[in-house]
């Protein structure tokens, strides 16, 4: 029998000094996406983020703030579980530093240490410069010295502390790159790495004497450890390092780790400091360590002395506000992912962000799918017919040529973490299958009986391009294709079936594709329908002529209905985000009442589907509101158009 697979990848453990930014989001977001990729190809993934949370920094701003050092980690690390549920990561463990388990754990390495290398840690006076804002030791000189990361001035400081004797292991470092030139990526990193150690390694020290903020050194209660020897080791007692004498049946399992991503940054403290340690103790060393750039703010790196960072929540907010469907997290994850080349600087923008939302994920797979569901609904009665028995070929034969061509590259793509290319080939799939709906013009098959076969064949096709693309996208844009998948009708847990396995061979025609969501149902009974409205929606409508019409009106129930930012296509997200995996729409042209009815599907699609769309950046409010341009809402945000109206939120709420 096959022993099972497993996979274990960490994230840096956060400093919990302060609020996460875009940047430490960037970081979670990729390891969510390869936690999910992974979990899909069959692995059983261990997934592992945290706090760090000792330290003098840790001191110094719970002294500012006039609480204690728990009460201040306690309330930051709140803040970093709170946004990682709000981005959907699917983390299997979350580890702080100032945990029972982890205060064992770091005890427990550095005994068996010194039981392993008897040699490798000493006592000595430390005197030099040191910097509190990276950790970093800075010189071993009294003279003053700026941090080489930071640029701020370092302290100077003098005491006895505990040593590692990094020096001893240079050698044993310079043998590892060799052997295993993968061990750090990209292939960059470990040339800067190596250039490092090769100039020759210091011994560095371990413990601290003039805080008390810390984990305290075995048997000499005087020391707490040094921040980076007790961060590091969190990557081992998350999983139960510590724990009896090889630690527990999980750590066993994972250990060790496959996957450590970090930001360059840190790389010298996990790809010089880290295996040393672990060689110390007698430990498998990880099998990779992927150092990515920063993610820059205006080509400038985030820093909160400067003004210029970028928090996620009120970005993720805010989109979602602006469309009424939860769309805020895959567009932050779609942006980040497509927008940088993994491994080196990207930039943040909010103007670029909407715009990819907008061309991508609005007009590309949102408008794609309305208009397969769409018309598998009005011309196959919602059941995805049966592909032809001959004659299945042509511009059938192009469409999945090039779903299986692109769905290889993606997933060689999602292997070696290049992110950008596998997005690419998987939007690529988008963009063939809408290229071949506009050119078979199905809804002009739809209406020639004689033509039914060949309508059926097209229609197969797309909904089948469609599935293959929801499969490849789920890693990054998990909640839109969850679903697109519900609507093709498939009963499959998505997140766990392999990308492999559903994206092989034909599926089962005759799948019913389920029905639209809440909003859509509402739409058919719409009165612009000739349907009878629900008391509820009755209701609701009085309600809205008794507040005022237009904008009062929308502010009263919390909705606006008006059009997002202009985007390089043409379209705006405030409506064509209910595209992405929101209800299906009706076919060919709509009314304006359906196509802004709650969760319905944006209908402004290409080949000439779709009401011409109005003047781009302006707030319009629904066919029976006033068109007049809302002036006020809740909050004290103008919204004299929505590209205004995401900037301002974006920025008060950070």
């Amino acid at each position: 029998m096959d022993k099972p697979k497993k996979f274990y990848l960490t994230t840096p453990i956060y400093y919990a000094n302060s609020r996460p930014h875009v940047g430490s989001a960037y970081t979670t977001i990729v390891c969510d996406v390869i936690a999910r990729y992974k979990r899909m190809c069959g692995y059983e993934v261990a997934y592992l983020t945290g706090t760090d949370e000792h330290g003098v920094n840790i001191e110094r701003a719970a002294e500012k703030q006039g609480i204690t050092p728990a009460e201040l980690v306690d309330r930051n690390q709140q803040i970093f579980r709170d946004l990682w549920k709000l981005l959907g990561i699917q983390h299997t463990h979350f580890i702080r530093t100032t945990s029972t388990e982890h205060a064992r754990a770091v005890q427990t390495l550095v005994r068996r240490t010194r039981h392993h290398s008897p040699h490798a840690i000493y006592k000595a006076k430390y005197e030099g410069r040191y910097c509190i804002h990276d950790n970093l030791y800075v010189s071993d000189s009294r003279e003053p010295a700026d941090c080489p990361l930071c640029g701020r001035p370092s302290e100077l400081i003098s005491e006895e502390n505990y040593f590692f004797r990094l020096s001893a292991y240079q050698q044993q470092l310079l043998d590892l790159y060799a052997k295993n030139p993968k061990f750090v990526e990209p292939d960059f990193r470990l040339n800067e790495v190596k250039s490092f150690v090769e100039a020759g390694l210091r011994d560095v020290s371990i413990s601290r004497m003039s805080i008390k903020w810390g984990i305290p050194w075995p048997d000499d209660p005087a020391h707490v450890f040094y921040v980076w020897y007790d961060a590091l080791t969190s990557y081992m007692s998350g999983i139960g390092y510590g724990e009896g004498e090889k630690g527990s049946a999980e750590f066993q399992k994972f250990w060790p780790a496959n996957l450590h991503m970090i930001g360059k940054e840190i790389i010298r403290f996990h790809a010089v400091y880290w295996p040393a340690f672990l060689m110390a103790a007698g430990l498998p060393l990880p099998e990779k360590i992927f150092a990515h750039g920063w993610l820059l703010f205006e080509q400038e790196k985030m820093s909160k002395s400067k003004g210029n960072v970028a928090y996620p929540e009120p970005i993720v907010m805010a989109l979602s506000e602006l469309t009424g469907v939860k769309v805020g997290n895959d567009a932050l994850r779609y942006y980040l992912l497509r927008e940088t080349v993994f491994g080196q600087d990207g930039n943040f923008s909010r103007e670029a962000l909407l715009t990819r939302y907008n061309a991508d994920l609005a007009n590309g797979l949102g408008n794609l799918a309305s208009r397969i569901l769409t018309m598998i609904e009005k011309y196959c009665g919602g059941v995805i017919p049966v592909p032809p028995k001959a004659g299945f070929g042509g511009a059938y034969a192009t469409v999945s040529t090039t779903a299986q061509s692109e769905r290889k590259s993606a997933i060689e793509a999602f292997e070696s973490f290049s992110f950008s290319r596998a997005v690419e080939s998987i939007w690529n799939i988008v963009a063939e299958t809408d290229r071949f709906i506009t050119t078979e013009k199905p809804w002009t098959l739809g209406e020639d009986p004689t033509k039914r076969e060949t309508l059926d064949g097209v229609l197969y096709t797309a909904a089948e391009a469609l599935r293959f693309v929801t499969v490849l996208a789920h890693p990054v844009i998990p909640d839109a294709t969850l679903r697109i998948w519900k609507q093709l009708g498939q009963t499959t847990a998505l997140q766990q079936d392999g990308t492999r396995s559903n994206t092989g061979g034909r599926r089962a025609s005759g799948t019913r594709c389920a029905r639209g969501s809440r909003g859509t149902r509402w739409r058919r009974k719409n009165r612009h329908r000739g349907f009878r409205q629900s008391r509820s929606a009755r209701r609701r409508r009085a309600i809205r002529r008794k507040s005022g019409r237009g904008g009062q009106a929308a502010e009263a129930h919390g909705r606006y209905w008006r059009r997002g930012p202009p985007s390089a296509g043409g379209h705006c997200a405030g409506l064509c985000a209910r595209a992405i995996g929101g209800a299906q729409g009706r076919g060919g042209h709509q009314p304006r009442a359906a196509q802004d009815a709650r969760g319905g599907i944006q209908r402004h699609a290409a080949g000439g589907l779709g009401r011409p769309r109005r003047q781009a950046g302006a707030v319009h409010v629904r066919r029976r509101h006033s068109r007049r341009r809302q002036s006020e809402v809740a909050g004290g945000i103008v919204r004299s158009s929505a590209r205004r109206c995401y900037r301002e939120r974006s920025e008060t709420s950070g």
